[in-house]
């Protein structure tokens, strides 16, 4: 089940006891707030998901991995870094799924991943090492 709005909060569906033993669907980018410290940004990610986080699917959150930024050892005083460590740090802590958007996607500043090639040569390479270490690290790989 969808959250309310662009699918940014699920309290209320949460709440909802017609949809009991739901998975509920949570969307969240970093260009939807500015300026946030991780700790704030963990407290945004956390108040969307309410006292259903056992329930939550994170299906969409991103920040811009073509842009250069070091998500791993940035300065979390840029908010699209804290947003990437806090999105990270959260779903490990709290043992929330999530699904990084979009993995891979032609042109895309936010895709994670970035094909190349030609015909039966096609590669797929890593765009930020650093977002990519974060993504895993929020899924317990690391």
């Amino acid at each position: 089940m969808s959250g309310t709005g662009f699918s940014e909060n699920v309290t209320g569906i949460g709440a909802d006891s017609r949809f009991n033993g739901c998975l509920l669907s949570l969307h969240n980018y970093a260009y939807w707030a500015s300026k946030r410290s991780t700790a704030a940004w963990e407290s945004d990610w956390r108040s969307r998901m309410g006292n259903y986080k056992n329930r939550v699917v994170v299906t969409e959150f991103g920040a811009p991995m073509n842009s250069g930024k070091d998500y791993q050892n940035g300065p979390q005083s840029d908010n699209e870094i804290a947003y990437i460590v806090a999105a990270s740090n959260v779903f490990r802590n709290d043992q929330v799924a999530s699904v990084y958007w979009p993995g891979l996607r032609d042109n895309d500043s936010y895709s994670l991943l970035r094909r190349g090639g030609s015909g039966n040569n096609i590669t797929i390479s890593t765009v930020n090492t650093r977002g990519a270490f974060r993504v895993r690290y929020g899924w317990g790989l690391l």
